[in-house]
């Protein structure tokens, strides 16, 4: 592994994710809501099998009660449909070997391991109903791990050696006792400036900002080509 990898964490070795329609079913965005009228499935009250098919008795947020199959339910209420059939075993035999209860524990499984796996890599950020306003990947802490970092070897092209980054460039100027990589990252900074590319705001203006936000800096990539 090279230098400066990190190891693959623990999350990367956990068993694969299986159930991915049910997970996405689940996790759905605030657009795209299942709702049907305005009303959600509030509860389960009970299954029962018609002609060997499972039918659930369910009800509503305006109170109405119906009955609706497990292929509809799964579709749009996974999470409560399968935590419902593992409470409750629900199973035509009477050891637990049914399809339905094994699907069941392998989506109530996946959707744990997938929610705890959102928790650590992103933080979540709700809005005043609960739904996800925005989401922003988490910041690893390295302060505890001291990463072994190997100078990087000169980069030659053409026989000129190629800067790594502005401060490299300047220092290559300097020894060299000319401007010549300064004067290439203006023309390309004016270049991008001709296209407005940047808005320029007075100094402090990130402090009103949200927290929608994030920070980013410029990084400037050189070259040498052959004229």
């Amino acid at each position: 592994m090279a230098s400066g990898e990190e190891k693959p964490d623990e999350i990367s070795k956990q068993i694969p994710i299986e159930c991915v329609k049910e997970i996405n079913d689940h996790l759905h965005r605030p657009d795209e809501s299942v709702n049907i009228g305005g009303s959600i499935v509030n509860e389960i009250i009970l299954h029962e099998w018609k002609i060997g098919q499972l039918h659930f008795k369910v009800r509503w947020s305006d109170g109405s009660t119906t009955i609706e199959s497990l292929k509809d339910m799964r579709e749009d209420y996974p999470r409560t449909t399968v935590q419902y059939i593992v409470k409750n075993n629900v199973s035509r035999s009477k050891r637990g070997g049914d399809r339905v209860l094994q699907w069941a524990k392998k989506v109530v499984r996946d959707l744990d391991r997938t929610i705890r796996r959102i928790v650590r890599l992103y933080h979540v950020h709700l809005d005043d109903h609960g739904e996800v306003r925005m989401t922003r990947r988490a910041r690893k802490n390295n302060k505890s791990k001291k990463r072994m970092q190997r100078p990087m070897e000169p980069i030659y092209k053409y026989g000129v050696e190629v800067p790594k980054n502005m401060a490299h460039a300047r220092k290559l100027d300097a020894a060299n006792n000319n401007t010549h990589w300064q004067d290439a990252a203006k023309r390309e900074m004016k270049a991008l400036m001709d296209l407005d590319c940047f808005e320029f705001h007075d100094n402090g203006h990130h402090k009103k900002l949200d927290g929608s936000w994030q920070r980013t800096t410029l990084h400037m990539i050189f070259d040498v080509n052959k004229t």
